[in-house]
């Protein structure tokens, strides 16, 4: 720990001190109690931070007025609280964000001194969101939430593509929209919205359909994250993704049906051609599936506005915690479901040593 570096309680808890006790409690129902019989060093710590932020030297001088320790010991039993997340680090190390944007981002950037650690302070974490470019191709119900919440967070720079205009059967399940947008296309009226939700992101509005393989290498060239939520060509637009992002090397995050993931890492976690073998072998008909789908001309589609909101909340999230690499993602080597009863589904998904487009001969 540096000389310079100071601590501070972490603000998810609420603070009571008493003469012979100290107790934490979290907004999520965790509480916590220190006293001097049970915890004297962990009580004279906090005792010594509750009013400001203090550095290593400052709380060691505190507690040595009445304990014979030494720093070293204080050191590891700070250690032990910023693991529990009791203490976080008070550091503008990164910070490199403007006030307006230190303002907007206030509670977001609290909540990240709980993942804060002496490589990563907070603003290191909101840097990771700031410099990432992300392409999100199809942004009807599940595309559309997930850029407004993407932007909403920080990303630095979006770009949306999709060829379609609006249509009033979407308002139920596409926020974005509304009744004085129908005939516009998509790409333009979500563009205006994001820029009024956060003027420090870039968007680059890409009105087009995906017809082929070289149509995806224009949209991801550069990108560090692609989200796939367009449906059409079916399966077709999963394999072309998925040839282009293994050359290119960049992780992406698609959907099948309900499920969601998993996040193809280039040949480290499965890939589309992965998720197929392993739903092939779970289902000998979904081959026979797929080929009387691929021969529709609209594929049947119904939709509960209040599915896709869901799907697409909990695929932004995935995405927000790979980006940020301070929290574990989940569907890295799987994928889930969340139906509208509120039950949950988790199928584990391995990489295939023996796939065609990722395997260990790659």
């Amino acid at each position: 720990m540096g000389s310079k570096q100071k601590f501070k309680l972490n603000l998810n808890w609420i603070v009571k001190e008493e003469k012979d006790q100290i107790s934490l409690n979290s907004p999520y129902g965790e509480k916590k109690k220190y006293t001097p019989s049970k915890h004297l060093l962990e009580f004279l710590i906090i005792k010594s931070c509750i009013n400001q932020p203090k550095s290593l030297k400052l709380i060691t001088q505190d507690i040595q007025n009445v304990l014979n320790v030494s720093q070293k010991e204080v050191e590891n039993k700070i250690s032990e609280l910023l693991k529990a997340k009791i203490f976080s680090y008070n550091t503008t190390s990164g910070n490199t964000f403007s006030t307006n944007e230190l303002d907007r981002y206030k509670w977001q950037l609290e909540f990240f001194t709980s993942f804060e650690s002496l490589k990563n302070s907070k603003y290191d974490i909101q840097n990771n969101l700031k410099n990432s470019h992300i392409a999100i191709i199809g942004i009807g119900g599940q595309g559309s939430i997930i850029a407004q919440i993407l932007v909403a967070m920080g990303i630095g720079k979006l770009t949306i593509v999709d060829g379609d205009t609006i249509e009033r059967s979407n308002l139920t399940r596409q926020l974005a929209y509304n009744d004085s947008d129908i005939g516009k296309y998509k790409v333009e009226v979500l563009k205006s919205r994001l820029k009024l939700q956060n003027p420090y992101t870039k968007i680059t509005p890409m009105r087009q359909y995906v017809t082929s393989k070289k149509d995806f290498m224009d949209i991801i060239n550069g990108k560090d994250f692609v989200i796939l939520c367009a449906d059409k060509p079916l399966v077709k637009l999963g394999r072309w993704l998925n040839k282009v992002a293994l050359s290119e090397r960049i992780p992406y995050l698609g959907v099948s049906g309900n499920w969601i993931g998993p996040i193809c890492i280039p040949f480290k976690t499965p890939c589309f051609e992965c998720v197929l073998s392993h739903q092939i072998n779970k289902d000998k008909d979904f081959e026979k599936y797929l080929k009387t789908l691929e021969k529709l001309k609209e594929i049947p589609r119904p939709s509960f506005g209040v599915r896709p909101i869901l799907s697409g909340t909990l695929m932004a999230l995935q995405v927000i915690k790979y980006l940020t690499k301070v929290m574990d993602v989940e569907i890295l080597e799987g994928r889930f479901r969340v139906n509208i009863d509120l039950t949950t589904e988790f199928e584990k998904i391995k990489l295939d040593n023996n796939c065609k487009a990722c395997g260990n001969t790659k």
